[in-house]
């Protein structure tokens, strides 16, 4: 695993991102605290200090830019796989976060840079709640799940692992098992959403990055992952 370790830095992502030029593919940049550790739409990731996964990878795929936004379920199935081997079951909650009984245990920030029109790489930021007790926030971590004998090191280490076997299987064109894997560990598949005024239920993500709903004549229709929210059950 080539590896670059802070005790403290502004942001994994970041740092991935203004050094991507001298990083080659494979490289984890990780770190024991962040002070501007963020996620999707500039979402603040707030963790204490040596308590969690706080690391982004380097990807450099040879691949359209039409089938990158693939590398989500990717990422997704590889942090799944690490917690069911520690006997722990996610959900993956489009389009970023991971989730165990209800609860965010994890979350993805995936960004690809760019110099002009040439695309240079792609940044997988990644935060696991490990051992940080949150509480609040409806976040949950490993340890809550089952007590954590491995420390982080060797929990990166798996997540590394499971990370470039996935990707790797994405690059020989396995997406279609991928994805398969993905919606069988959705956790939004069957629930009721709230889109254009109607309530409509969650069906599969398909590989095009839709989500199929299925309307109350039970007609389908496909929409972007981010066009919807949950319906509130009453």
């Amino acid at each position: 695993m080539k590896r670059i370790h802070f005790e403290e830095i502004d942001s994994t992502n970041d740092y991935a991102k203004k050094h991507l030029d001298d990083l080659m593919e494979g490289f984890v940049i990780d770190a024991s605290f962040q002070t501007k550790g963020r996620g999707r739409l500039d979402h603040v990731w707030k963790s204490e200090k040596n308590q969690n996964i706080l690391a982004s990878f380097v990807l450099k795929p040879s691949v359209n830019q039409s089938i990158l936004h693939q590398l989500t379920q990717v990422i997704a199935k590889a942090i799944v796989e690490v917690l069911l081997s520690y006997e722990v079951k996610a959900q993956i909650k489009w389009p970023n976060d991971i989730y165990v009984d209800h609860r965010k245990i994890a979350g993805v920030l995936i960004e690809t840079i760019f110099d002009k029109d040439k695309r240079k790489g792609v940044v997988v930021g990644i935060g696991l709640n490990v051992f940080q007790h949150a509480g609040v926030n409806n976040a949950i971590c490993l340890d809550e799940c089952v007590k954590v004998n491995d420390d982080l090191d060797l929990i990166l280490y798996k997540l590394y692992q499971s990370i470039f076997k996935n990707y790797h299987q994405w690059l020989n064109g396995e997406y279609t098992q991928i994805l398969e894997y993905c919606n069988q560990h959705a956790y939004l598949k069957d629930k009721s959403i709230e889109y254009d005024n109607k309530i409509l239920k969650v069906g599969k993500l398909n590989q095009e990055g839709y989500i199929q709903v299925i309307n109350e004549d039970l007609t389908e229709q496909y929409i972007l992952i981010n066009e919807f929210s949950l319906h509130a059950e009453k």
